[in-house]
């Protein structure tokens, strides 16, 4: 199940190829530092083995797609240096201060070697290396780099810095592990595989999502938080990058749909995409949990649309899923106005709470039968 296995993730923090950005001078290496918080179970856990890998194709659509289709390659690029370490400080995204680099930080290597030409769509992970995790809340990465068009996450919740003269300053334009991994040996591994409700967006910190709340109720498993803000039930249903790690879950959280919906999508397609990407799960192997999509404050014909992809989630998909939580009996302004949010169109973090406490109860009834 597990490819990456031993590894399996460090962090509930969610990163992504989730669009690309464009260097004006691709010969000059550039300098960036970007802070994951550490699961539970790592925290004062000693020396731990870790190993991160990246991707340089797309993971799924951007905006309203017009630059930015899932599986879409960025140019070649060039790992100059990689270093890690661990810290007790996580700074705010907006921080003015970093903080320095540790002197017994890690150097980072890709096959015995510190530096890597990558090449258009490659996936490619580190070596293994040790890191302390006593007394440590944080995993912090320092790339540099060079290149010409590279991927990014713009929407990253992380506190994500660049070098600018002398001075670290924020700047989510990097290339980001899609994996962070870590040798915990066997446990179970949940995937969370959304869009930006499930990255945690509108949460207002990433231990505000849902995703995270899980981790920390279940601290004995690993969450892994796929979740990308636009990403689209069409963009599982290609069988590509993103969902292939998905496919490396025991467990998936699916909630996909709503991007589709305010995109245009209509019901016949949505359904199908989803009905696709639930049988690519269920092939691999993996258990899967199903969230319909959530009211998002939907126009005109969108919440015909809404109201049929929901029912067929519940009366169809169901059949081939493990269960199916109706999000809209807890996130909707009222039974009259289901399609309104009550939480916001991205629930805040008591929408989170509330999707987290639904999602663990399925959890429990889950690893109950087993």
């Amino acid at each position: 199940m597990n490819g990456f296995a031993p590894f399996v993730p460090a962090t509930s923090d969610a990163a992504a190829s989730q669009t690309y950005f464009i260097e004006k001078d691709p010969g000059r290496t550039l300098v960036s530092r970007v802070f994951f918080r550490l699961s539970p179970a790592l925290r004062n856990s000693g020396v731990r083995t870790f190993r991160l890998w990246y991707s340089n194709a797309l993971d799924a659509t951007y905006g309203h797609g017009q630059s930015v289709l899932a599986n879409a390659f960025c140019e070649e690029w060039t790992v100059a240096g990689l270093s890690a370490w661990t810290s007790d400080r996580l700074p705010a995204p907006d921080s003015r201060s970093p903080g320095v680099r540790k002197k017994d930080a890690a150097g980072v290597s890709f096959e015995g070697q510190y530096e890597k030409t990558v090449m258009p769509g490659e996936v490619f992970p580190t070596d293994p290396f040790s890191l302390d995790t006593d007394g440590k809340t944080t995993l912090v990465l320092e790339l540099r780099f060079r290149g010409h068009i590279l991927p990014c996450h713009q929407e990253s919740l992380l506190p994500v810095f660049r070098l600018k003269g002398n001075v670290f300053r924020p700047d989510v334009r990097t290339p980001l592990p899609v994996m962070i991994g870590v040798d915990r040996g066997q446990v179970p591994l949940i995937g969370f595989f959304g869009d930006s409700i499930t990255q945690g967006i509108g949460a207002g910190k990433s231990e505000n999502s849902f995703a995270s709340l899980v981790g920390e109720a279940f601290p004995d498993v690993s969450v892994w938080n796929l979740g990308i803000g636009y990403a689209r039930a069409w963009d599982a249903a290609t069988d590509g990058y993103w969902i292939t790690r998905a496919k490396q879950c025991e467990t998936v959280v699916l909630a996909l749909g709503v991007n589709d919906i305010v995109n245009g999508a209509d019901a016949e397609t949505l359904c199908g995409n989803l009905k696709r990407t639930v049988l690519l799960l269920r092939e691999a192997g993996c258990r899967i949990i199903l969230l319909t999509p959530v009211p998002f404050e939907y126009a005109g014909t969108q919440r015909a649309v809404w109201d049929a992809v929901c029912y067929y989630c519940e009366e169809e998909l169901s059949r081939l899923v493990c269960e199916v939580i109706r999000t809209d009996g807890f996130l909707s302004l009222s039974p009259e106005e289901p399609y309104r949010a009550k939480y916001g169109a991205h629930p805040d973090a008591e929408g989170h709470r509330e999707i987290a406490s639904r999602v663990i109860d399925a959890l429990s009834r889950q690893f109950r039968k087993t």
